[in-house]
């Protein structure tokens, strides 16, 4: 149920992260031809990590993006990571990479990972609980924030889900 963000031992009762903490950036660089942003989340996903790195960086003149996630698990965990997107979506019959198609424009997806076993999905059931949720968001300045959504009509307005699921 995230954008973009790792989910850890999804289910019913968990997100798969504790939303009362925060994260943290570490280190921020900017140049003309590039920017590397990495953040702290241990304390978001403590439950299920000893530490959880993530990195962006904007290479090649600023026209890709990589994301690194550097996760110390305490247990054997399910791993989720999410994108929410209006694109059509092909994944290959490996399952290892990704093409998302919208307006005559294509994106490659490609991941890579330290455990053998994963692979990109398309998700079939958007809505995953339905309904009216409260989210409360950090603005950033020091307050909170709390916006109503519409579960159903934010899954059911031509929006898909690409999943990479894996077990470490």
């Amino acid at each position: 149920e995230t954008h973009s963000d790792l989910v850890i031992n999804p289910s019913a009762n968990s997100m798969g992260q504790n939303n009362d903490e925060s994260a943290y950036c570490i280190r921020h660089e900017s140049k003309e031809k590039g920017s590397l942003m990495v953040y702290d989340l241990s304390g978001v996903y403590g439950e299920w990590t000893d530490e959880y790195i993530r990195g962006f960086y904007l290479g090649d003149d600023r026209n890709t993006l990589t994301i690194r996630d550097e996760l110390k698990l305490k247990n054997e965990s399910d791993i989720v990571w999410n994108m929410i997107t209006a694109s059509e979506i092909t994944v290959s019959s490996d399952g290892k990479t990704a093409v998302l198609s919208q307006n005559g424009k294509m994106l490659n997806v490609t991941a890579q990972c330290s455990e053998e076993n994963w692979q990109f999905e398309i998700a079939e059931d958007l809505a995953p609980t339905g309904g009216w949720a409260d989210v409360t968001l950090n603005d950033g300045f020091g307050g909170n924030k709390t916006y109503t959504v519409d579960r159903q009509k934010e899954f059911a307005s031509g929006y898909r889900k690409l999943l990479l699921k894996t077990k470490a």
